[in-house]
């Protein structure tokens, strides 16, 4: 298998990316070349998992406590700009 980073200069933001399959999809994003925004409802763990993410595959990311199962504040989430350097947080 090639070592082609096909998502190199592009960036994506996953939810729940904390654990399980978020978190195994944040990876392989990241494998491919993505810079990614790791959401989900523990800071600690998304911090943790961001932090493997990038050492990993030399990546930028970002963990961000966000709760997007809370439709009141989706409004506010839609303007909040996702990549590294967009405030932590999204409301």
């Amino acid at each position: 298998m090639s070592d082609t980073r096909y998502l190199a200069g592009h960036h994506a933001v996953v939810t729940g990316a904390g654990r399980g399959i978020g978190a195994a999809v944040a990876m392989e994003l990241a494998r491919l070349g993505a810079n990614v925004t790791l959401m989900g409802r523990d800071q600690k763990r998304l911090d943790a998992q961001a932090e493997e993410v990038a050492r990993a595959h030399k990546v930028e990311t970002a963990g961000v406590k966000c709760d997007v199962g809370r439709p009141r504040r989706s409004e506010k989430r839609s303007r909040w700009r996702a990549r590294p350097s967009a405030p932590r947080g999204c409301w």
